[in-house]
């Protein structure tokens, strides 16, 4: 299950949006994260309807929600863009903001470049590239430090994967069904085939292990 919502600054999603995409549990995880700024959260609600056995949220005294340490086992990423024209440091620290408050496992993050045909294009761009450099750096080591953490809350954890690649230096490359890059010694026989996988060590971007069944 893939997902997406796309405003020009969080605090202009709709809340239509908000609530339509709220019924998913995986994205609502992204919400509840991002409602903790400085957005109506009104809209949210809790429904039983939608509750799945492996992520099981709860309510608060006040209504907010929360999920149980043990309960989440999926992914949460976004792409990031830095350097849109004129953007400034406190622009980007907003952007930072959200970083921290959401913990991604993974973002996918660029230098803003122009695109041919939109309306950023004919602006007038007041931001140098160093400092869009700079920034993007910025980003990048404080998201390398919340990869870092993320990822050792599963070793130890059994994972099914099905394998797709050789990666280097005798590893095979597949995912598990939380969509977790999975990395295991072997050869081209494993691609195409699932087998179960604990995980015996963590990177900021995978995780390694031994097939088990």
């Amino acid at each position: 299950m893939n997902f997406a919502v796309h405003a020009s600054h969080f605090k202009d999603i709709c809340v239509t949006l908000l609530g339509v995409v709220g019924k998913d549990k995986y994205a609502e995880a992204i919400m509840d994260s991002i409602s903790r700024l400085d957005i109506d959260k009104s809209h949210i609600r809790t429904d039983e309807r939608y509750q799945t056995a492996n992520n099981m949220t709860y309510l608060t005294a006040d209504g907010d929600r929360y999920y149980k340490d043990d309960s989440w086992n999926g992914k949460i990423l976004d792409d990031i863009i830095v350097g849109f024209p004129n953007e400034t440091y406190e622009d980007f620290q907003e952007t930072m903001k959200i970083v921290r408050a959401v913990k991604y496992d993974n973002i996918f993050s660029f230098i803003y470049s122009k695109r041919s045909g939109t309306k950023a294009a004919l602006m007038e761009d007041k931001t140098s590239e160093e400092d869009k450099g700079k920034w993007f750096r910025e980003l990048l080591a404080a998201q390398r430090e919340i990869s870092d953490e993320h990822y050792k809350r599963f070793l130890g954890a059994e994972f099914e994967v099905l394998f797709e690649s050789v990666y280097k230096d005798g590893l095979i490359s597949g995912k598990s069904g939380e969509f977790i890059i999975t990395l295991v010694n072997g050869d081209e026989s494993l691609i195409g085939t699932m087998h179960r996988v604990r995980v015996t060590k963590t990177h900021n971007w995978a995780v390694e292990g031994e097939i088990i069944d």
